[in-house]
């Protein structure tokens, strides 16, 4: 389970969803060797936009740390800039080592990933240029 959704459950406004993450311990695999997986969000421009002056003035919004205090303290995820601590919760986690393997290492692997989730029999979702996109769209309540 990821740190975001302890998180959650601890916030909701449902008894049953807070006592079961009280009951939830945090471990941080791989800490002897290459570290833990940290999720990644991004925001790019690209070559076709059609309004860069805005679009570059948004992505500095988004990673500046007003915006960033406000997103990691209500989906409880880590923020992307340096200024910024994360939420009391998150930092009751602890510290942890990262993984650092470059995001073009995971992506050169992402065929032999698409194998072996049809041998488990995950079902995902295959697009015409062979990515693989995971949307997670959260609700919170106290937002």
């Amino acid at each position: 389970m990821n740190t975001y959704y302890i998180g959650l459950m601890l916030t909701s406004p449902k008894a049953e969803d807070v006592e079961a993450a009280k009951n939830l311990g945090i471990i941080f695999p791989n800490q002897d060797n290459r570290g833990t997986h940290v999720n990644i969000s991004g925001i790019a421009l690209t070559k076709a936009a059609k309004n860069k002056e805005n679009a570059v003035k948004f992505m500095e919004f988004m990673v500046s740390p007003e915006t960033q205090k406000i997103l990691a303290g209500i989906n409880f995820e880590y923020p992307i800039n340096a200024e910024v601590e994360p939420s009391d919760i998150v930092k009751g986690f602890g510290k942890f080592k990262e993984d650092s393997t470059p995001l073009y290492k995971s992506v050169q692997n992402t065929n032999e990933a698409i194998k072996i989730y049809d041998v488990a029999g995950w079902k995902i979702m295959k697009v015409k240029f062979g990515a693989i996109f995971i949307a997670l769209i959260v609700f919170d309540p106290h937002f």
